[in-house]
């Protein structure tokens, strides 16, 4: 197996990890995890698209189309209940999508 199958390999695994679970959670965007917090549905969503924007960045696609989110899905932002502050759910799966598509078919060259 060469790298470039390796991680076409590992991010079909992922993706397909990511999209069953979405399936399940859409209709409780806000939901946190535990009683204690953690990250809700949306956030997490949010926090990949957001992630597979920057490697959109690293690998020469120009800016991080979704770069405008650090402020809400960046690193060591903390999610909260205010649905106010995000974009809709079905937004933030569609950029996720669209991005993960866009990383698969850069390693799919």
């Amino acid at each position: 197996m060469y790298t470039k199958d390796a991680i076409r390999y590992s991010l079909n695994l992922a993706d397909q990890a990511v999209m069953r679970s979405l399936e399940t959670i859409e209709d409780a965007p806000l939901t946190f995890p535990t009683e204690n917090g953690g990250c809700h549905p949306l956030w997490v969503v949010g926090h990949l698209a957001f992630v597979e924007g920057l490697t959109h960045e690293m690998l020469g696609g120009g800016s991080n189309p979704v770069g405008d989110w650090a402020a809400i899905f960046g690193q060591d932002t903390v999610p909260t209940a205010d649905a106010a502050r995000y974009p809709a759910m079905r937004e933030v799966r569609a950029q996720y999508v669209q991005l993960r598509s866009a990383i698969c078919s850069f390693w799919n060259r």
